[in-house]
């Protein structure tokens, strides 16, 4: 029996080694992978805590210190942060990601973009500053985590125009 169940363990792990092999000789996209991150994108959105500048305005007020990701910026910073985020009707279409890019770590962008459910876009962020095992974690995670559009601007649903130091999310 335990030599049946080895066998079969055996014989799965190497039908899926194959199968990555197959698909990944053919360029046939991981359907199952695809639809995950999707998954995980539209959960992050939903739960989001801030989708407009009021309910921003009322995060800041009601979470201070520690408790706050936020709280990594300096005020002149989360100033200049919070007056280049662009909403619309699905929250953040766009923001300016210099100051955090200047100051901050892959983890901590990460943890700020998490309150707005754009996360994934961190991906479009370029020369993140990795100084901790949960920076290597968000950079192990970025070529699944590829959200939003570097150096653009959303202009109008759906459709983002250069500018650079910007990323246009998903949202737009």
């Amino acid at each position: 029996m335990k030599g049946m169940l080895l066998s079969a363990v055996a014989w799965f792990g190497l039908s899926l080694s194959f199968a990555a092999d197959a698909a990944r000789d053919t360029g046939a996209p991981n359907a199952l992978l695809v639809h995950q991150v999707a998954a995980e994108r539209e959960l992050a959105a939903a739960l989001a805590p801030v989708k407009n500048r009021a309910q921003l305005d009322a995060y800041l007020r009601e979470h201070r210190g520690a408790s706050s990701p936020f709280h990594v910026l300096r005020p002149a910073a989360l100033q200049r942060f919070s007056g280049g985020l662009v909403f619309n009707d699905r929250g953040v279409s766009s923001y300016d990601y210099t100051t955090l890019q200047r100051e901050l770590t892959a983890s901590q962008i990460f943890g700020i973009l998490r309150v707005f459910g754009v996360e994934d876009s961190v991906s479009r962020i370029p020369g993140l500053k990795v100084r901790g095992h949960a920076d290597r974690l968000v950079l192990a995670t970025l070529h699944i985590r590829l959200d939003g559009h570097h150096d653009m601007y959303c202009v109008a649903h759906g459709s983002c125009a250069p500018r650079l130091g910007w990323v246009c999310t998903s949202n737009c």
